[in-house]
C-alpha cells in the first residue's frame, strides 16, 4: 500500500473507532424515545455482521476516495511547487 493509502486506512479507522459507537448510542436513544412515543416496544438490535460490513464499507470508500488527490498529487513537480514566483 502507498503512504496515501496508509493514511486514509489510519484517519478511517480513527473515524470508525469514534463514530460508530456513537452512532450507535444516539441512534438507540433516538428509536427509543420513538418506539416509546409509539407505543411500541423498543427493541433494538445492532448485530455484529452488520457493524462488520459498515466498517469495510467505510474503509473501501475512505481508500477510493484519496485516490483522485494521490493521482493529482504524484502529477505535481516539487521544483516547481516551490519556486517563488517572480
Amino acid at each position: 500500500m502507498s503512504g496515501n493509502a496508509w493514511q486514509s486506512v489510519t484517519v478511517t479507522i480513527v473515524g470508525v473507532l469514534l463514530g460508530v459507537p456513537l452512532g450507535v448510542a444516539a441512534g438507540r436513544a433516538v428509536w427509543h424515545a420513538f418506539a416509546t412515543k409509539l407505543g411500541v416496544v423498543p427493541v433494538d438490535v445492532v448485530t455484529v455482521a452488520t457493524m462488520l460490513w459498515l466498517v469495510a464499507g467505510i474503509v473501501v470508500g475512505g481508500v477510493l476516495l484519496s485516490i483522485v488527490p494521490a493521482v493529482f498529487a504524484t502529477r505535481v513537480q516539487p521544483a516547481s511547487a516551490l519556486r517563488e514566483p517572480t
